[in-house]
């Protein structure tokens, strides 16, 4: 359910930002195009630079979510709202920036290019003993744990 929240929250705030960016690089180049009748090849362009600050915007968005704002408490709004934090697994060991790259790298990099690794990710926990860890906790040695309040 933390995960749902965080998504939901990450996708309003980049859709928010993003829909400046689809206006000036996507639909008005576009309906300058059909104003004049002909092909032009910076439409292509205009689409392709808008696609990819789209999509450097969300993995901007999720790195400074899930990394720099996690990093002050180990929460997030939705680990927050369902009372759970990371934590390291080595309770000697503050959590750092470098798990939480570690954590974020493997998460979204590794399962944004790889194909199924998400689904294998988020279900590693299922099978997992005795942590019940993803795979992106064993990467970054940490692990997910209810808070008592």
């Amino acid at each position: 359910m933390a995960y749902l929240i965080d998504s939901l929250l990450l996708g309003l705030v980049s859709l928010i930002l993003a829909c400046p960016i689809m206006i000036f690089t996507l639909i008005l180049p576009a309906a300058r195009a059909n104003e004049v009748e002909r092909f032009d090849p910076g439409v292509i362009v205009s689409f392709l630079v808008g696609y990819a600050a789209i999509f450097v915007l969300q993995f901007g968005l999720a790195y400074l979510y899930l990394v720099e704002y996690q990093l002050r408490t180990g929460q997030t709004v939705g680990k927050r709202t369902m009372s759970l934090r990371v934590l390291p697994v080595r309770p000697d060991r503050p959590l750092d920036r470098a798990m939480l790259v570690r954590r974020w790298l493997v998460q979204f990099v590794a399962g944004g290019f790889v194909p199924f690794f998400a689904w294998v990710d988020g279900l590693w926990q299922l099978w997992d003993q005795p942590l019940q860890q993803t795979l992106h906790d064993k990467a970054a040695e940490t692990l997910v744990a209810k808070v008592v309040q």
